[in-house]
């Protein structure tokens, strides 16, 4: 090999070994410039995070001061005391062993559990001075643990108190056919807690009590939940015929399936009008009965006065309380 071909050949490798050092070092700037960067980013984003923490935190702290100075306020120092009521007349009926005094412990509580959600609702609470009306944010100021007790909680979407009817289940339960059971019976509807429109059974329930007291205590409520239920089977099935005619499920009411008896398109036109004729008619006794119904039902009642194509489109209905 002459002297002039291995210089070329060193010349060469030298270019190359230059050029391999000038890319990894590019790489390696290019490398530490993202890892800066992530850095960076990293350091953003904790700096951010601090901060909406920190404001998270101030306003927990001042909503803290908000309920401690709401509940000195007059209206919630009286509400609690309703509350404070409920619980004491709980632990009475807990100490009374006899079985009919204590069902109509039982009873008499649920009663005035029942009335301090009705008052609730129509946001007036009367007390030894009179009405009083107050915000909707006062449950949530009230609420204590404690309450869980009574059969209370706060409701996911309303944040007002809600009565689970706790107590007159716990009355049928010493003796479902108590001088009492014209209350007692109504717990059947829901006995276990769970959303009534998702067990026939409850269905059932509803119209058994109807059947056994048609003038009782609870029947204006009855009728209320089966006109809201009809209303809603009415709904479901106007809305999802065409699903259903196939032979599917309506997602998320599936468990309204359980109550159509054909999917064939005769069937279902017959269940349609069905249901709205059952809807009519309860909630019509409903707002007859019931001294004060919730403007739900009015509501209701009102779209079912239209022709379907101008009806407003709501969702089924879910528990009773």
């Amino acid at each position: 090999m002459s002297k002039k071909v291995g210089k070329i050949i060193v010349v060469m490798l030298a270019v190359i070994l230059v050029g391999a050092l000038g890319y990894n070092y590019v790489t390696e700037v290019k490398e530490r410039e993202r890892v800066r960067a992530e850095e960076e980013k990293k350091a953003v984003a904790a700096a951010e995070e601090k901060a909406l923490s920190e404001k998270h935190r101030r306003l927990d702290e001042k909503h803290k001061q908000d309920r401690q100075e709401l509940k000195k306020k007059s209206e919630y120092v009286e509400l609690r005391k309703i509350v404070e009521g409920l619980h004491e007349k709980h632990v009475m009926v807990e100490k009374v062993e006899k079985s009919e005094f204590r069902i109509k412990g039982l009873v008499e509580l649920d009663g005035k559990l029942r009335e301090f959600i009705r008052v609730r609702d129509s946001r007036t609470v009367t007390t030894g001075d009179g009405n009083m009306n107050y915000s909707g944010e006062a449950d949530t100021v009230l609420w204590e643990d404690k309450d869980k007790l009574l059969g209370l909680k706060i409701g996911y979407f309303s944040d007002r108190y809600e009565y689970d009817g706790k107590f007159l289940r716990l009355a049928h339960e010493i003796n479902p056919k108590s001088r009492y059971r014209k209350y007692t019976l109504f717990s059947e509807i829901n006995s276990d807690g769970n959303c009534w429109v998702e067990n026939p059974a409850y269905l059932a329930a509803a119209y058994n009590y109807l059947k056994e007291f048609p003038e009782g205590p609870f029947a204006g409520e009855v009728y209320g939940l089966l006109g809201g239920f009809y209303f809603s089977l009415h709904n479901f099935l106007y809305y999802g015929k065409d699903t259903l005619s196939k032979g599917l499920s309506v997602e998320g009411f599936e468990f309204l399936d359980v109550y159509v008896e054909g999917k064939d398109e005769a069937s279902l036109e017959s269940q349609l009008k069905d249901a709205m004729e059952k809807s009519k008619k309860f909630l019509a006794l409903y707002i007859e009965k019931v001294p004060k119904p919730a403007g739900w039902a009015k509501d209701f009642y009102a779209e079912l006065q239209k022709e379907d194509k101008d009806r407003t489109r709501y969702g089924a209905l879910g528990c009773p309380d």
